[in-house]
């Protein structure tokens, strides 16, 4: 078969699994398509693949050369099923590197990004209630645009949706002054914006569900009216409120099911265990410092209770 009907046989196949698989797939397959030609693909071998990630050097950093790597493995995994390739996964193996921290919102930035919107205003209110709700429910930006009016039902400040990652249904929930202005929010769109999507907008004479970029470009201008440094987006969100419920004793296996994690992945809670700069620095002066300064040791504070330190 040759990599160009290989390439898009994937694609439909992948798709048939997860709706967004061929448009975040394609550019990665399309590079390396680009680089070793279409040539069939039992004559491309593992050595056509290294020259490939090479090359990804001169042009990307280390996070988006193993995003390609991962691509590729799991597009050879696929032809290693179908025996359309002598280039087994396994020898496709990822490269080493330090994944840079991801940012992690705190309550006080939340509070002061919040401050910076009018909820008199429609605009404002919108934006407020888009990020509170990011804050609140731990809702991924992608679930939170596909967000419809009759979600939001008056006597409940929660509402069931569909995970966009593995499909599975999990509520969610918000605060209930969010929840009061979710209901203001919804009678003033109503009535001059008729949309089925939560948050809409007139674009060109036509009325169009947001995306997420709209929604991230929020949060910028938020953070930066607030004067807030660190690059919070709308993940670093949903990552702050997951650690907020750990320090208050949520088990991983909650965690989990309230950010609708697989349940084929149960490490994904783990990362909301990483101790941030400052934990780090107290622990390191708690237990190594001691050596230079002779002071008495003092008790230190375990920011994960539902968790034994040693």
């Amino acid at each position: 078969m040759l990599l160009r009907d290989a390439i898009e046989k994937y694609l439909h196949w992948k798709g048939t699994e997860t709706r967004t698989a061929q448009k975040v797939y394609r550019p990665f397959l399309e590079h390396f398509y680009a680089s070793v030609g279409n040539k069939d693909t039992l004559e491309i071998t593992l050595e056509d693949i290294s020259q490939f990630r090479a090359s990804l050097k001169l042009k990307y950093n280390d996070g988006n050369i193993a995003n390609h790597n991962n691509v590729i493995k799991n597009f050879y995994k696929w032809q290693e099923a179908l025996r359309i390739t002598t280039v087994h996964p396994f020898l496709i193996r990822n490269p080493r590197f330090q994944a840079p921290i991801t940012p992690v919102a705190t309550p006080e930035e939340v509070a002061k990004m919040c401050a910076t919107l009018n909820e008199n205003s429609y605009g404002d209110l919108m934006r407020l209630i888009a990020i509170r709700l990011l804050w609140e429910s731990m809702i991924r930006v992608s679930e939170l645009v596909d967000l419809n009016i009759c979600d939001i039902v008056s006597q409940n400040p929660y509402t069931e949706i569909i995970g966009k990652k593995n499909y599975k249904k999990r509520w969610i929930m918000w605060s209930p002054e969010n929840h009061q202005l979710l209901l203001r929010y919804v009678a003033k769109r109503q009535a001059f914006i008729q949309h089925e999507a939560l948050f809409a907008h007139e674009s060109v004479g036509e009325v169009k569900r947001m995306n997420t970029r709209s929604i991230e470009r929020w949060l910028k201008i938020a953070r930066e009216k607030a004067g807030v440094t660190t690059e919070i987006s709308c993940h670093a969100l949903r990552h702050g409120g997951a650690h907020e419920l750990v320090k208050k004793g949520a088990s991983l296996k909650f965690i989990g099911l309230i950010l609708g994690h697989s349940d084929n992945n149960p490490r994904a809670g783990m990362q909301y265990l990483r101790f941030s700069k400052e934990e780090s620095l107290a622990v390191v002066e708690r237990f190594v410092g001691l050596r230079f300064t002779g002071k008495p040791a003092e008790p230190i504070i375990n920011p994960y209770p539902a968790y034994q330190m040693a």
